[in-house]
């Protein structure tokens, strides 16, 4: 039975790759027939609206006293925005649960933390997660990317609350001095498909007939993606950056 631990390690998110590699890692493993299968395991056990599939990365480095926390803030511009950032630990008093997790031999060890009220399984039964995780850790290693795949949870009150409708991504940007990824809806024209990798997807029961240019073939809708730029690079950006030159992006599920 694999673990399932709510405490992350430092270690575990410094050892993370770059998108880039990432998503090569993806290709090279089979990237329709990966997500389908981690999306079969979710399908099975019906969490499709709890839980998704990442794409495991990372954009900085923590000490061993810190963890990546997500929270809501309202930045200088007066937008409000999913803000996940390097913190103390020890510091942290706010309600906080895993939304992220990577498999460690047997365990799943949390990558990141959210404050959203959403991000929580505990209407799941022990149970069904645990028949869940097991499958999905199964799956992982019988394609051999543990390292760059792993479960996640897909819901937030934030999305729910901000959306300002179809015509609307997510887009993440890096702030490099905060050590902070910043989430924030933005016009879907501002970005051209061919620049995004997509970085998390949702497991969809029905073929999509309505396909987004984000819509991927096999059973898994892509919900977020990652702006790179035209030479490949993954760099960090301002959080007040207006272009959007690199970052996350994320839609909707058409099928919701």
């Amino acid at each position: 039975m694999a673990a399932i631990f709510t405490v992350g390690k430092s270690d575990v998110y410094n050892a993370l790759k770059t998108v880039e590699a990432a998503d090569s890692g993806l290709d090279i493993a089979g990237r329709d027939s990966v997500l389908t299968q981690l999306g079969d395991v979710i399908l099975d056990h019906n969490l499709e609206n709890i839980i998704g599939i990442r794409l495991l990365h990372k954009h900085n480095i923590i000490t061993d006293d810190e963890l990546m926390l997500e929270q809501v803030e309202v930045l200088q511009d007066g937008q409000c925005c999913l803000v996940t950032a390097a913190i103390d630990a020890k510091a942290c008093v706010s309600p906080r649960q895993p939304n992220s997790w990577q498999l460690q031999g047997d365990s799943f060890v949390p990558l990141e933390m959210s404050c959203d009220p959403l991000v929580d399984v505990q209407e799941v039964s022990k149970e069904t997660l645990d028949a869940f995780f097991d499958g999905f850790s199964s799956a992982l290693r019988q394609n051999g990317v543990d390292d760059i795949m792993g479960p996640c949870i897909i819901r937030r009150d934030f999305y729910g609350r901000n959306n300002p409708g179809q015509d609307f991504l997510l887009v993440e940007t890096s702030d490099e001095d905060r050590r902070a990824n910043i989430v924030r809806f933005a016009a879907v024209d501002d970005y051209d498909a061919n620049r995004l990798i997509q970085t998390s997807w949702k497991a969809s029961r029905m073929a999509n007939d309505s396909c987004d240019p984000y819509c991927a073939p096999s059973a898994c809708v892509p919900v977020s993606a990652c702006v790179k730029e035209a030479n490949g690079s993954h760099t960090p950006v301002s959080t007040h950056d207006k272009n959007h030159t690199t970052g996350h992006s994320t839609t909707t599920d058409p099928s919701d």
